[in-house]
């Protein structure tokens, strides 16, 4: 069994929330996964995995577009398989459920297997001073803040894990 986790973002945390749900995979459940930076890293065929999971940070409300146009480009391929898909934010709750829910094909909403949101983290360290202004101005922050919740990774893992497990439903 594999995993392709493709993911964007801009100074790590999605990235983080795909190496720490790889791990998981990897240890718990003897799973193997490819990790995919959309837009930098070579993209493989999808046809070469078992399940796909899609995760991208959240930047004023919105994934990047090069998220949102491969989400639409593959959505008939990726509801073909089991799939997971994650934002991270700094929003909590309810909220960054919502930043989930308004970002990806409506479609691909109701396929997924685990819906998770993992939380973030604001660096202050990585971004660039106009970055850290907006921030500033729109949220308050004036330092580096972690709100990242490592233990929203599990149930991705164990979902995917299970949906890998089960006979796949067939698609009309």
């Amino acid at each position: 069994m594999k995993v392709l986790f493709l993911y964007t973002t801009k100074y790590g945390s999605a990235a983080w929330a795909a190496q720490e749900t790889a791990l998981i995979l990897e240890q718990e459940f003897g799973i193997q996964s490819s990790l995919v930076r959309l837009g930098k890293d070579p993209l493989p065929s999808l046809g070469d995995f078992n399940a796909v999971v899609l995760g991208a940070a959240v930047y004023a409300g919105q994934i990047s577009s090069r998220m949102r146009s491969f989400a639409d480009a593959h959505a008939s391929e990726l509801k073909q398989k089991p799939l997971g898909l994650y934002v991270t934010c700094l929003a909590e709750g309810e909220a960054a459920m919502e930043y989930l829910e308004s970002n990806f094909p409506p479609a691909l909403l109701a396929h997924a297997c685990v819906k998770v949101t993992p939380g973030g983290m604001a660096n202050f360290e990585k971004m660039n001073w106009l970055f850290k202004f907006v921030l500033k101005k729109v949220s308050g922050l004036t330092q580096t803040t972690d709100k990242r919740r490592p233990e929203s990774l599990g149930p991705l893992a164990r979902s995917l894990a299970a949906a890998l497990e089960s006979p796949a439903p067939s698609e009309d």
